[in-house]
């Protein structure tokens, strides 16, 4: 079972909530796994997992950032139509609309000011 902080799930609601947000896990740890078994296992002991809607293409042979773009195109999103929460770095167009988190910290007051302003500017 993963574990999130209080502060960082009530912080990811909140930002959900505000711009009506969904998510679409790109997680290592979605690999081989369906998403109603991410919903169950993962998200639902946070009540999280009513705002989870799918999961970019299990594609071990590209990277991470080559996987969401594979995923957009899939959805037909736009740069402008999405946010990453993420603890890794991420590469190309998709870094204007990527932030970083810190693995061990989650999601924090200092992460949601920035949330704001991207999403503000859509």
């Amino acid at each position: 079972l993963l574990e999130f902080s209080k502060e960082s799930v009530d912080a990811l609601k909140s930002v959900l909530d505000k711009y009506n947000g969904k998510i679409i896990v790109s997680s290592s740890w979605k690999e081989y796994k369906s998403v109603e078994f991410i919903k169950e296992n993962y998200f639902m002991d946070y009540d999280l997992d009513k705002y989870i809607i799918g999961k970019t293409p299990d594609i071990s042979s590209i990277d991470r950032s080559e996987e969401i773009v594979k995923d957009m195109n899939n959805r037909n999103l736009n740069l402008k139509d999405i946010l990453i929460l993420d603890d890794i770095e991420l590469e190309g167009d998709l870094v204007k609309r990527h932030i970083q988190t810190n693995l061990y910290e989650g999601l924090t007051k200092y992460h949601l000011s920035l949330i704001n302003v991207l999403l503000e500017r859509r």
